[in-house]
């Protein structure tokens, strides 16, 4: 009887103990499983933001983004050391058949001067790769590949398009990776809408290996990690594994799905052989081994002596005492987590919470036991929470959902994790819960999409201040010419009638006036001119900058007589521009150098061009009287002087006027100038297209 008893009580304390250390290995192998879950949504997140700017870069400029606007961007990002993942960023351009050899010739004359597009053949409609950045080594090659012949990555950028965001494509291998170490990878797309329409595609392949590198970080010797594209498990399908396989089998696997843009991942988690030995799986077979050798021990005692009971009952004290241990350790550790921790049982009612629940619900542990969330929360919050552990009970795997819970100082609002906690048998015996509250990232989500908002509205109005603007200043300056003739004639007219019967200062007074309206209808003219700049003119021709400046020289030939100038210009190149507005550039920059001329020297002016990319840069340098450098900016500001009128005539908005004739050929305009000595303008234009024949 003895002997029975005691064995029963080595079993109990066995049971126990396994049942004990299997809650504490599956609760340890659920949190890494979260925690591991939770990295991998913040690494794709934030890989995916990269992909959202460069949206917003071509949101702000309208779809106007040139390869080094592009290239400039994307090299601000500095993607080997922030984004590994990413060996490339990328733009594909969305393009109709009929409009295929303009966008060619387009890339053409943006420097690619090879560029074509592959494969070959005439298709209905094509999403070209236009932009790729860094554009060196594969990159390189990737240029020009029609993405939109290729069925998978269609049907990827299909339905980008359709919602709006983000969507990946199946595993595959990158063409850049298929020479050297090809590894398993996918690439994401992001459309780029204008006006409603599509202009075409954000893209950025991921490499897998390299996106999740560190995944796990420490827990590599906890846990194992196999992500798979699609539902099923196999080589074939193999997207990352964090280890080599090996015999060993795992005590603890499990399969969960992860929706990644669009498309379904299978996760398989399998514990590692150092969880299992923190959490002393061996401990149970211990007490066992040892339960049983006591009891043959006290049987052979109790065979010899007849008197052992205090002996009995001590141990089941001792046992009693471990079991309680084993509970405190598990409640401390739960207690000194930062989240909300709680479990429930199949009825409903609570079986633990942790002191973070108790502090946020203003409860307590003797207080909820036994209780459920309609003892707790309002019905209508209550009922939420049912549905949602209904939802994982059916479902028998894990489910992450926000969910909503009133505070004395507010609702606030939780990113729970819900999991099944199965049995022995493998049944689920309970529910367990992990909630982090995320109410001030939501928050700040939607202020973050309200500033965005606004600033857009402030855009397009600006946009359409200026539009105003410039019509305004053209119609201003129009209408006021013919009230300053009526006024200058009439002044003249009454010279030349009444001229013998004024006295000195009636004639000074009517030449005052004829002066004054001359100079004021000077000044309207350069602001008509100013504002004609970029109002319904003809598209860019591609001409021969020599012939620009040779056609100035002669108009501005009397001036350089009159000072002796000498102008020299050599190998000049061809341009993409308006040529009556190339002209009007050089005649200002040639213009001001001969008249801010040094009182002490002859004007000598030198003009060069060096290529930029897909630009030239040109500069006119002079000899002349040079600027300080506080008006390197001033100057280029609409009716804007540094001298007097009886020192140098003119109305100060010929700078101006170049640089809106610049800037509008997408170029920018620069002086770099030391006083007494002279100065030299600098200004970029676009190079011309490659020629036809």
């Amino acid at each position: 009887m003895v002997l029975a008893l005691s064995l029963g009580l080595s079993a109990f304390a066995w049971q126990e103990s396994r049942r004990a250390v299997d809650h504490h290995l599956n609760s340890e192998f659920n949190a890494l499983i979260q925690e591991t879950r939770r990295k991998l949504d913040e690494r794709i997140t934030d890989y995916t933001q990269v992909l959202r700017g460069v949206t917003g870069l071509f949101a702000a400029a309208e779809g106007r983004v040139s390869r080094d606007d592009f290239r400039r961007y994307v090299t601000t990002l500095e993607l080997d050391l922030h984004y590994p993942a990413l060996p490339a960023v990328a733009f594909a351009r969305h393009v109709r058949a009929q409009d295929l050899d303009g966008f060619i010739d387009e890339m053409r004359r943006s420097g690619i001067e090879d560029f074509s597009v592959r494969p070959p053949g005439r298709r209905d409609a094509y999403v070209i790769n236009a932009f790729s950045e860094p554009f060196v080594g594969g990159n390189v090659k990737a240029l020009g590949y029609d993405m939109w012949q290729d069925a998978d990555r269609r049907a990827t950028m299909e339905r980008a398009a359709a919602s709006g965001q983000p969507m990946i494509t199946r595993r595959i291998t990158l063409r850049i990776d298929e020479t050297v170490n090809p590894v398993p990878a996918f690439i994401m797309y992001l459309p780029v809408t204008m006006n409603g329409e599509i202009l075409g595609y954000v893209l950025s392949p991921f490499r897998m290996p390299t996106l999740l590198q560190d995944l796990l970080g420490r827990n590599d010797e906890f846990l194992s990690l196999a992500i798979h594209d699609g539902a099923e498990a196999t080589p074939d399908t193999l997207f990352y594994r964090s280890r080599p396989e090996d015999n060993a089998t795992p005590r603890l696997v499990t399969r969960q799905t992860l929706e990644v843009g669009g498309r379904r991942w299978t996760l398989e988690f399998s514990s590692r052989p150092g969880l299992e030995a923190a959490a002393e799986i061996g401990r149970p077979w211990l007490v066992l081994g040892l339960g049983v050798a006591f009891s043959l021990l006290l049987f052979g005692i109790t065979w010899s002596l007849s008197r052992v009971t205090d002996r009995a009952e001590a141990i089941a004290d001792e046992k009693t005492r471990s079991l309680r241990e084993n509970q405190s350790l598990l409640q401390g550790i739960v207690d000194n987590s930062s989240a909300v921790i709680f479990v429930k049982g199949l009825d409903g009612r609570f079986l633990l919470v942790n002191s973070v629940y108790e502090t946020l619900f203003k409860v307590t542990k003797a207080d909820i036991y036994g209780k459920t969330d309609f003892d707790i929360f309002p019905r209508e919050v209550a009922e939420i929470f049912v549905e949602n552990d209904r939802k994982v009970l059916d479902g028998g795997a894990a489910l992450t959902i926000e969910e909503e819970a009133p505070h004395p100082d507010g609702t606030r609002t939780y990113l729970t994790v819900k999991f099944p906690i199965p049995g022995i048998d493998g049944v689920p015996i309970a529910i367990c819960g992990i909630a982090t509250d995320i109410t001030e990232h939501k928050t700040a989500t939607a202020r973050m999409a309200e500033i965005n908002s606004r600033l857009e509205s402030q855009a397009e109005q600006l946009r359409r201040s200026n539009a105003e603007l410039e019509q305004f200043a053209y119609v201003a300056s129009h209408d006021l010419q013919e009230p300053l003739r009526m006024i200058s004639s009439y002044a003249q007219l009454i010279s030349r009638r009444y001229g013998d019967t004024l006295d000195r200062d009636g004639q000074d007074f009517i030449a005052f006036m004829v002066e004054g309206a001359s100079r004021m209808q000077a000044m309207i003219l350069d602001l008509l001119e100013f504002s004609r700049i970029g109002r319904r003119e003809d598209q860019p021709t591609d001409i021969n900058a020599a012939d620009g400046v040779a056609a100035t020289l002669r108009n501005l030939s009397s001036a350089i007589q009159k000072t002796g100038a000498a102008v020299e210009y050599h190998d000049m190149p061809h341009i993409r521009v308006r040529s009556h507005q190339f002209l009007a550039l050089m005649q200002n920059l040639i213009g001001n150098a001969v008249k801010y001329r040094h009182p002490g020297r002859p004007p000598a002016i030198r003009i060069t061009a060096r290529r930029d990319g897909g630009m030239w840069e040109f500069a006119v340098t002079d000899n002349g009287i040079g600027i300080q450098p506080q008006y390197f900016e001033r100057i280029f500001l609409i009716f804007q002087r540094l001298h007097t009128r009886d020192k140098y005539e003119g109305s100060g908005i010929g700078l101006a006027i170049c640089k809106k004739i610049v800037e509008h050929h997408g170029g920018r305009i620069w002086v770099e100038s030391v006083p007494d000595q002279g100065s030299t303008f600098r200004f970029t234009l676009p190079a011309a297209g490659e020629s036809d024949g």
